[in-house]
C-alpha cells in the first residue's frame, strides 16, 4: 500500500446535514490514512488563545482563522478533509480550494424541504417564516449546487445511503485500478 504522502489529499464538500465528516471518517479508515474535519481543527485553535481574546473574535476573525487552517490542511498529503458548507461562499476560500492540489469530492444529495421546514420548525413558530426559510434554503442550496459542482473532481450521489456506505464506494472508486486500456 502506498505511504499517505504519496496519495492525493481528498477534499469532501456539500450542503450542510449530509454527513461529511462521519463519511470522511469512515473514508480516512478504509484508506488507512489521517482524518481532518475542518470545524474541529478551526475550534482546537481558537481553544490554544487566550479565553480573554476568544470572547474577542467576530465572525471575520474566525473566517480568517478558517482559511489559514484550510489552506494549511490541504498541505497534508494523502488526508482527507471534511469541509464546511459554506466555505464556497467565501471568494477567497473557493480560490483556496479550486486552486489546490486535491481531490474535491462533492457529496451531492437532494435538496428536501423536510430539512429546511425542519430547522424552521425549530427557529420559529409561524409557519409563513418556516415557507420563508424553506425557500431561501432552496435558493442557498441552488447556489452552492452549482459552486460546488464547478470545483469537484468527483460527485458522488448520496441520497439514501448510509455514510459508511457512501464512504467504500469513494474508496472502490480511488482504489480501483484502471488500465491504459480502460481509458480508451
Amino acid at each position: 500500500m502506498e505511504n499517505a504522502e504519496e496519495k492525493e489529499t481528498i477534499v469532501l464538500m456539500g450542503f450542510s446535514s449530509i454527513f461529511q465528516s462521519r463519511i470522511g471518517s469512515h473514508l480516512a479508515d478504509q484508506l488507512e490514512v489521517p482524518f481532518y474535519d475542518l470545524n474541529e481543527e478551526v475550534e482546537k485553535l481558537l481553544q490554544r488563545l487566550p479565553p480573554d481574546q476568544v470572547n474577542e473574535i467576530g465572525w471575520d476573525e474566525i473566517n480568517t482563522v478558517e482559511k489559514t487552517v484550510l489552506a494549511d490542511l490541504i498541505t497534508k498529503k494523502g488526508a482527507v478533509i471534511a469541509a464546511n458548507s459554506d466555505l464556497v461562499d467565501d471568494e477567497e476560500s473557493f480560490n483556496i480550494l479550486k486552486y489546490s492540489d486535491t481531490a474535491i469530492i462533492y457529496l451531492h444529495g437532494r435538496f428536501t424541504e423536510t430539512v429546511a421546514k425542519f430547522i424552521a420548525s425549530q427557529l420559529f413558530s409561524s409557519e409563513k417564516i418556516e415557507q420563508w426559510v424553506t425557500d431561501i434554503f432552496q435558493i442557498l442550496w441552488q447556489v452552492r449546487d452549482q459552486e460546488y459542482r464547478s470545483i469537484a473532481d468527483l460527485m458522488v450521489e448520496i441520497d439514501g445511503k448510509e455514510p459508511e456506505q457512501v464512504a467504500r464506494e469513494i474508496a472502490e472508486f480511488i482504489t480501483m485500478e484502471v488500465g491504459e486500456d480502460d481509458l480508451f
